[in-house]
């Protein structure tokens, strides 16, 4: 079931001008593209390239779809944590966004799949549920700065991007 619903929103993702969204005064806000670093404690988080295209946009909602690519990563060196596995992902999620002009509360929600070493792959499942919150700046004509801050499953993170 999980890996049906994550391949639907990964096509989904991959061919967004299939899919239809209320026509907007502004057509230059449909793209995103930003980079994003999560920590979900001292020993590890995650770094990603993220493309977002808008959906729906109506009076103070936007719904987005996103792609993601990301790399787990540990910074703690003791030699007890040699062991955790770093290993890479593939997340595709919708965005909703709540709010007028610049600022906007955001929710996030997705699967994840990732890929995981052989042989650290006993007992860890390759599915993994995308649920964030937070806040999000945009330029209010739409092109430009997008700046995020939000807390989620893979802790606490920062994006910094682009629209176009």
């Amino acid at each position: 079931m999980n890996r049906n619903i994550f391949i639907l929103i990964l096509v989904a993702t991959l061919f967004p001008q299939i899919l239809t969204g209320q026509n907007s005064d502004n057509p230059g806000k449909k793209n995103v593209i930003k980079g994003s670093v999560s920590t979900a404690g001292i020993i590890n988080g995650m770094i990603s390239l993220d493309y977002e295209r808008n959906l729906v946009e109506r009076n103070i909602f936007m719904m987005n779809i996103e792609g993601t690519y990301g790399r787990y990563y540990q910074t703690y060196t003791e030699e007890s944590f040699q062991s955790l596995p770093a290993f890479h992902s593939f997340t595709s999620s919708i965005n909703g966004l709540f709010g007028k002009k610049s600022s906007f509360f955001e929710v996030d929600l997705g699967v994840r799949y990732s890929i995981v070493n052989e042989r650290y792959s006993n007992g860890i499942t390759s599915f993994f549920p995308v649920a964030n919150i937070g806040y999000r700046y945009q330029n209010p004509s739409g092109r430009g700065l997008v700046f995020r801050v939000f807390i989620g499953t893979v802790g606490i993170g920062i994006s910094i991007g682009k629209a176009f």
